[in-house]
């Protein structure tokens, strides 16, 4: 399997997500199907949240949750939506960043 980039940028992240999407078998999933996956495990990870940081009781017996796995899930589908849509996250976020700069939060 592909190497993590050590302390890389968002775009390598990016980038190593296509490398492992393309040896999984995965390249071919359309953005659409794409966006059902990032909803699912979004909901993954607030199960996990509900458990671990709620002590709310789950319908689940032996489920064990790990916030950090399920948020990594996200952004693992979120970067693979970006690559599907030629966004370079990385600069969308800076832009993204600049404008909320500007926006009034009262």
């Amino acid at each position: 399997m592909s190497n993590f980039p050590p302390q890389g940028s968002l775009r390598q992240l990016q980038d190593f997500v296509a490398e492992v999407e393309i040896e999984l078998g995965f390249q071919n999933t359309t953005v659409a199907q794409k966006c059902l996956l990032l909803a699912e495990e979004v909901g993954e990870l607030i199960k996990s949240l509900r458990k671990s940081h709620l002590g709310m009781r789950l319908g689940s017996p032996g489920y064990v949750p790990d916030p950090e796995a399920e948020l990594a899930d996200v952004l693992f589908v979120a970067l693979g939506i970006a690559n599907r849509l030629n966004i370079d996250l990385e600069q969308a976020l800076v832009k993204k960043a600049a404008l909320a700069a500007e926006r009034s939060w009262s």
